[in-house]
């Protein structure tokens, strides 16, 4: 049985898939680390990488769009392009080490080990094909590159897509974005660093000054977004203090539009922008009395016209806050139904942004089977069964098709 707010952390598939690639990874480390030592290694290069990636991943970005960044990958690659495919393993030891000191607690020492044989597996087994077969041209060693960071890819997603029970299509774990991210900057950076190490320490050092610089420029962007974020976090738990029966509200609501996006394929990116859209689509109520919120009767209709614009208010707030437009857009329209007859605008069937009509749903699900004053806490089926009897006139019947397909697989 899952539980009915999340998504199974044990399954069957996704365990055997971690159980096959860490015995792989193991020996794809045991030959690098063999091929290492009697070849004979340059211990500095790959010491200064292994700091490199340490420093890497004790401070990185976490940029939109993109999520967490941080060099890893770069000093990785800097380590094979050298050669170094044993010393490689030890650079991405470093970062995973330098990651759980970061994190502490929140560090889950299962999915590191997981990660580091993912990664080291994916990313040294192009090279160590290009080593048996005694190739070393830049040609290959590019190709094998851009080889290491599609396996990489592949293997992630394919994970998530078992682990989130098969929820989806397997395209929409893909990121696509991180894909881009791993052509247009972090492999260059990579080929830039082994480059300036080939030539000596002063070439390094005239790399990695301009880089601390143009880190700490984004860093304090990176900052000043997250400030933003924990700004709309507590305007969240606020208005859900405010109102009874709505603690965690905004929390489900962001999970169960996540699950509809991916079920209907959405790419990740969307997904992401649909998911902090929900968290956020009812900041407009922090400017309602509680005494509306709250009140037990029927709203009069100057208390109902109040409360109808809190989607418009809540959209202007994170316009300002968010990280994008989109989300504000999805907010503004939450509303409206499909048929027409919903508000602020009136919008009908695809007028209706995709996004606001998943948050429609999964607003509207949460709400029945979550305790709130005026009414009972209804039982999933018969939550499902409101939504379906409303499709077609409230909700987009191709939104609640892939909730219903949701929910049957969270309470299989």
């Amino acid at each position: 049985m899952v539980s009915m707010t999340g998504l199974s952390s044990h399954s069957s598939p996704a365990f055997r898939f971690r159980l096959f690639v860490i015995l792989v990874g193991v020996a794809a480390a045991a030959t690098a680390v063999q091929a290492e030592l009697s070849g004979g290694w340059n211990g500095a290069s790959v010491l200064l990488l292994a700091s490199l990636a340490f420093l890497a991943e004790r401070y990185p970005l976490e940029l939109p769009g993109y999520g967490v960044v941080s060099g890893l990958e770069s000093t990785v690659f800097a380590s094979l392009l050298l050669g170094h495919v044993g010393g490689a393993f030890i650079v991405l030891a470093a970062g995973i080490i330098s990651r759980a000191i970061r994190r502490g607690k929140a560090f889950k020492l299962n999915f590191a080990v997981y990660s580091f044989f993912q990664m080291g597996l994916c990313y040294t087994a192009p090279f160590l094909l290009l080593q048996f077969l005694s190739i070393n041209s830049t040609p290959a060693l590019l190709l094998a590159s851009i080889s290491a960071i599609l396996a990489d890819q592949a293997f992630a997603a394919f994970h998530l897509f078992l682990l989130q029970d098969k929820l989806g299509r397997f395209t929409t774990r893909v990121e696509w974005a991180r894909l881009r991210l791993s052509f247009m900057a972090l492999l260059p950076l990579g080929v830039l660093l082994s480059g300036c190490l080939e030539q000596g320490a002063v070439a390094t050092a005239l790399l990695l000054f301009p880089l601390s610089l143009a880190f700490h420029g984004i860093k304090t962007y990176v900052d000043t977004l997250r400030e933003a974020r924990e700004v709309v976090a507590g305007m969240v738990e606020a208005v859900e203090r405010r109102e009874s029966g709505t603690e965690g509200h905004a929390a489900r609501v962001a999970d169960w539009a996540g699950s509809i996006a991916r079920e209907m394929g959405l790419q990740e990116r969307a997904v992401r922008r649909i998911i902090s859209a929900a968290r956020m689509h009812d900041l407009g109520k922090i400017g309602i009395e509680e005494s509306i919120l709250n009140k037990q009767g029927v709203l009069s209709a100057d208390e109902m016209e109040r409360l109808r614009r809190h989607p418009e208010v809540g959209a202007k707030v994170a316009s300002h806050l968010s990280l994008g437009k989109q989300e504000a857009e999805f907010i503004f329209h939450h509303h409206e139904n499909f048929d027409g007859t919903g508000y602020p605008m009136g919008l009908a069937g695809q007028q209706i942004p995709q996004g606001a009509r998943i948050l429609a749903v999964a607003e509207a699900f949460d709400s029945m089977i979550s305790t709130s004053h005026g009414s009972g806490q209804m039982t999933p089926k018969a939550a499902m069964a409101e939504l379906e009897s409303a499709q077609g006139r409230q909700f987009d019947p191709s939104v609640v098709a892939a909730f219903r397909t949701v929910l049957r697989k969270r309470i299989a």
